[in-house]
C-alpha cells in the first residue's frame, strides 16, 4: 500500500519520541537515520511509497558501511 512520505516520517518521529522515552535508544536512533534517510531521498513529502520497500532499501543501503 503507497503511503505519503510525510505520513510515514510523521509516524516514525512520534515513534521514535515513544521510545527514547522509555529508554530504547537503539530503537530510536534507527528511526531517526530513517526519517533522515526519507527527507534526502524523496525531497517532496507528498510523493507515495511503499514503506516496507523503502525500509529494506534504508537497511540495504547501512549493511554496507
Amino acid at each position: 500500500m503507497k503511503v505519503k512520505v510525510s505520513l510515514v516520517i510523521k509516524s516514525h518521529l512520534n515513534d521514535a519520541m515513544i521510545e527514547m522515552g522509555s529508554n530504547l535508544i537503539e530503537l530510536a536512533d534507527r528511526r531517526l537515520r530513517f526519517v533522515q534517510y526519507l527527507v534526502h531521498y524523496y525531497p517532496n513529502t507528498e510523493q507515495e511509497i511503499i514503506p516496507d520497500f523503502v525500509y529494506e532499501q534504508f537497511l540495504n543501503s547501512n549493511s554496507s558501511k
